[in-house]
């Protein structure tokens, strides 16, 4: 019989950090990540997206999820060749630190959670990311598709999912400049805008999908009509 279900999920995360900062540390990566306290600075904007938050029972809790993620990552500075990390960012997503219970992927399957809806941050983030040729260095999508085309509120295959201490979502600062973001919420839309002194080329980017086997959908991801990734998901 298995110990691991034994074993305190707090404990689990703890050992997880651990290993985290060890392997951060190794890579080199730990002293690319920016700190949590960095400087703040108001650039300006050079592009932006919307998104519709869609409502649910849970609407209002999710709100003020973003809300206190949004306070931590507005205006933060990401020096050129820096690494902005939306865990080391945000925090552990607690009911110690503020945040209320609702909707949440987990397993593939909707379920209550606390922190819940705060992955939308970062599924924006990285759809602009793609926009503004700003590097990804770790992304990772649902596992299973669950809207249909009433409740979409993105392209499927746009969207990143994280999870504190397990995944998370960063990207480095590839430009020649300081770079930082701006979210905003507007009753039940999101925007997320890339400040920069700098203009950055907006890039095209379309998302097809094609019907597999096994109740699969494949996602291609193509960037100025280069195919630059592929996702699968279950349906």
């Amino acid at each position: 019989m298995s110990i691991k279900k034994y074993i305190p999920s707090s404990f689990k995360l703890l050992i997880k950090l651990c290993f985290l900062n060890i392997k951060n540390t190794l890579n080199g990566k730990f002293k690319k990540i920016i700190s949590v306290y960095g400087t703040k600075k108001d650039l300006p904007v050079q592009h932006t997206i919307t998104q519709k938050i869609m409502q649910n029972e849970y609407f209002d809790n999710k709100i003020e999820n973003l809300n206190i993620a949004i306070e931590k990552i507005n205006y933060l500075v990401i020096p050129t060749q820096k690494i902005f990390s939306f865990n080391k960012v945000v925090g552990n997503p607690s009911i110690k630190n503020g945040y209320k219970e609702s909707r949440s992927i987990k397993d593939g399957k909707v379920v209550p959670e606390v922190g819940g809806g705060l992955c939308q941050l970062p599924w924006i983030m990285y759809h602009l990311c793609l926009q503004t040729n700003i590097k990804i260095i770790e992304r990772h999508h649902h596992s299973k598709d669950i809207y249909d085309n009433n409740t979409r509120f993105a392209p499927l295959g746009s969207d990143a999912t994280i999870v504190y201490g397990y995944k998370d979502f960063q990207i480095l600062n590839n430009t020649a400049d300081d770079i930082c973001f701006f979210f905003s919420i507007n009753h039940d839309l999101l925007s997320c805008s890339i400040c920069t002194n700098q203009k950055l080329n907006k890039q095209d980017v379309v998302f097809t999908t094609k019907l597999s086997d096994n109740n699969q959908v494949l996602v291609e991801t193509f960037i100025n009509n280069k195919l630059c990734k592929q996702d699968i998901y279950l349906t």
